[in-house]
């Protein structure tokens, strides 16, 4: 256990280099939010739409779903919670829409910031007594614990160190209120050689993420499993009956669109790739926030209450919430 403590602890240590006085406002930059091709997804939805409509059907191959007259689409989001699907293709079979979740073609997260509830729900969902949801749960709680144990002493850094920073602007700074408004002390961070690199912001404390492998762990569930988290739950507002794996440009070109849609593979045939495939090993990921990432990100200030109903360290300053990747 030292030798990992000490691994660990190497990887997470601030990088000590100066860097450039900031040019502009890097606030909006701090936290990359591209997470699904949104754009891709309205460009599809926007080329459906001008190649068929109700008064004019357009037959096409929607891959696994076959074959069917597409009278339109729509772009879905929103809501909580959001529907698993990311547009709705509209067809005269099925006038309510075929639910296809849109993903890039480097795409990984299948369900992410998962809390204690959401998460027990879905391990129920698939047939888990509940004995062994607790005892998943325990388990994961259980190798939160013992990773924040190992990574204290960064957590504490890290917070010594920003707090350091801004109370240099602001003196009488109380942690953790938020600072994203104050550009004063959003420059002295990136001036700093832990918070800043090469004129931008950047938090040089790297708190570990842990994996838990769901293969062994579900068993002969492993594939309902697979089903939920792709697919979506009967409560989810609008399941996916789809996947399309593209990415797709803005056009007008209607020629364009069967090679498109043809890629629409079942829910049920890539939770059966995933199955099969050796390389693909779904997989449980505990994400940390920690309070110093609060007070910049109003994002993150979601993401540590999501966190404190799976597992906080209060005194430290640190929540962990679940998600799936492989």
């Amino acid at each position: 256990m030292k030798e990992l403590e000490q691994l660990i602890l190497s990887k997470s240590r601030p990088v000590q280099k100066e860097v450039k006085q900031l040019q502009k406002s890097e606030l909006d930059r701090l936290i990359v939010e591209q997470l699904s091709g949104q754009q891709s997804e309205r460009n599809l939805v926007n080329l459906i739409n001008s190649c068929a409509s109700p008064e004019n059907p357009l037959r096409i191959s929607l891959g696994d779903l076959g074959t069917q007259e597409v009278t339109g689409a729509k772009q879905l989001g929103g809501g909580a919670p959001e529907p698993k699907a990311d547009i709705a293709i509209f067809t005269k079979s099925n006038p309510k829409g075929f639910g296809i979740s849109m993903k890039k073609e480097n795409f990984a997260f299948l369900e992410n910031w998962m809390d204690e509830k959401k998460l027990r729900t879905r391990l129920k969902q698939v047939d888990l007594e509940d004995n062994e949801v607790d005892l998943i749960i325990g388990e994961i709680k259980e190798e939160a614990k013992n990773l924040v144990k190992i990574m204290e002493p960064i957590i504490n850094l890290e917070k010594q160190e920003f707090i350091k920073v801004v109370q240099s602007v602001i003196p009488d700074y109380s942690f953790p209120d938020f600072i994203g408004g104050n550009q004063e002390v959003i420059n002295a961070l990136i001036s700093s050689p832990v918070f800043g690199k090469n004129g931008k912001f950047r938090n040089s404390f790297l708190i570990q993420n842990m994996y838990v492998t769901l293969g062994g762990l579900f068993g002969d569930k492993y594939l309902n499993f697979l089903k939920l988290i792709i697919g979506g739950a009967k409560d989810n507002p609008f399941p996916a009956q789809g996947v399309l794996v593209v990415d797709v440009e803005a056009q007008d070109n209607c020629e364009a669109l069967p090679a498109i849609l043809q890629k629409i593979k079942s829910v049920n045939a890539v939770a059966q790739q995933y199955m099969d495939d050796p390389k693909i090993n779904i997989r449980f990921r505990l994400r940390p926030i920690t309070k110093v990432r609060t007070t910049y990100s109003k994002t993150n200030r979601g993401k540590y209450k999501v966190g404190q109903r799976l597992y906080e360290d209060p005194k430290l300053g640190i929540s962990w919430t679940v998600s799936t990747t492989k």
